[in-house]
């Protein structure tokens, strides 16, 4: 039989979900003890999984959109996310847990 495979990314976010389902049902004493409780997904050094960094090309494509050359986008996070990810490289998952609060202006910056 074929199957089609996943990522490791996928396959330890179904082990947290159902570890966070587990300590539910131990709280509420339908199990005595979560079974995944010590399970983790080992991950493997040859795996390349990692995302490239942009090229310098692929990098002038898209701060030369609309949204940068011209101001039009739907939601501010279309504008601005690019931008923390490049003068920060920060994770698309770290950005999109940010508040407003969170960003600071340095000294010396322009607004």
């Amino acid at each position: 039989m074929e199957y089609r495979t996943i990522s490791l990314t996928t396959v330890t976010n179904h082990i947290r979900k159902l570890n966070t389902f587990s300590n539910w049902l131990v709280e509420n004493g339908y199990l005595q003890k979560n079974p995944l409780a010590k399970v983790k997904v080992k991950k493997d050094r040859s795996d390349k999984e990692a995302v490239r960094p942009f090229t310098q090309e692929e990098l002038s494509i898209l701060f030369q959109t609309d949204i940068y050359t011209k101001k039009k986008y739907y939601r501010a996070y279309h504008y601005w996310l690019p931008l923390l990810g490049y003068y920060t490289g920060a994770r698309n998952e770290e950005l999109c847990q940010l508040y407003t609060d969170d960003l600071v202006l340095a000294e010396g910056s322009s607004t």
